[in-house]
């Protein structure tokens, strides 16, 4: 099948964003319910679209906003819609209260005669700061904390089903009980000179979740010179991607990397996020993701 552009150049990271977006660690220490990540259906759903992603790439034909949070919500919509004893009741349900949209609800589906509600969102912060205050995780351009994000969740969009519109819903749906669960994953990056050697995180957040370093572009040259050392630029798309072999290159030096991104955030575009690795056998292991940021990016407002 002839895919649009965008997507035909997805198709060989499919199955390992879905597996990322299925198997990865949650950005906080409340985990939704239920664990349908452990069930042998999960995998086995990996598996099948590594052997072919068609079916998922057709999924992925309704995806009218093409952005990094769109495509995540769509991968779990996948997951969920693929999975036996699974009944999805909606999906980006928009809630409506005298002609205004109050809110949407990202997932409503039942399970084992439960029903549940989760709210889907893959973040990438940065600390700036102290760093048990989710008010010094900023998101790549600044516009976005992990204080913000997390006074939206618990205040607006997991409560919503107890407004008047909400409950009207449900009772369209002959539902009487649904749990609610945020459903965030992500990566927190710490800068790579911090002088501190132990990093507080905020006490809501899963010490276990997915963690990088991040710098700015002129504390480059501090990066060490590691013999092997292989480097790959990620762009916005393969945020959580696994990489194909075919796209590390050995860092003969960090110059290349520093003239790279002078071009790229002089241009005005987001932080560039590069992965490091380490090849042995002729199989490269990622080590290190790291997010360049601007010259004083750490002072910007």
């Amino acid at each position: 099948m002839d895919y649009p552009e965008k997507l035909a150049a997805s198709l060989p990271y499919l199955a390992s964003d879905l597996e990322w977006v299925i198997r990865s660690p949650f950005l906080l220490h409340e985990k939704p319910e239920p664990d349908l990540a452990r069930l042998p259906q999960s995998q086995q759903l990996i598996e099948d679209i590594r052997r072919d992603p068609g079916p998922l790439a057709d999924y992925l034909l309704q995806v009218r906003r093409h952005t990094l949070g769109t495509y995540f919500e769509y991968l779990v919509y996948f997951w969920l819609d693929n999975l036996e004893g699974v009944h999805l009741h909606g999906t980006n349900i928009q809630l409506r209260e005298n002609k205004q949209t109050l809110g949407e609800l990202d997932l409503l589906f039942r399970y084992q005669g439960k029903d549940y509600h989760w709210e889907l969102a893959v973040k990438f912060y940065a600390l700036a700061g102290d760093g048990t205050n989710t008010g010094h995780w900023f998101g790549p351009l600044k516009k976005d904390t992990l204080k913000r994000k997390l006074d939206r969740l618990f205040t607006h969009q997991l409560p919503i089903l107890k407004t008047p519109a909400g409950r009207q819903h449900l009772k369209s749906l002959e539902l009487t009980s649904v749990k609610s669960y945020p459903f965030l994953k992500g990566m927190l990056f710490t800068h790579a000179y911090n002088q501190r050697t132990v990093i507080d995180y905020p006490v809501i957040i899963n010490e276990h979740c997915t963690k990088g370093l991040w710098l700015e572009r002129s504390e480059l040259y501090r990066l060490p010179r590691l013999p092997k050392l292989m480097i790959s630029r990620r762009p916005k798309a393969r945020w959580f991607s696994g990489l194909p072999e075919t796209e590390w290159h050995k860092a003969h030096s960090f110059k290349e990397l520093y003239d790279f991104t002078d071009k790229e955030l002089e241009s005005g575009s987001i932080p560039v996020q590069i992965s490091l690795g380490h090849k042995k056998d002729d199989a490269v292991t990622e080590t290190t993701r790291l997010f360049i940021m601007p010259d004083g990016w750490r002072s910007s407002p």
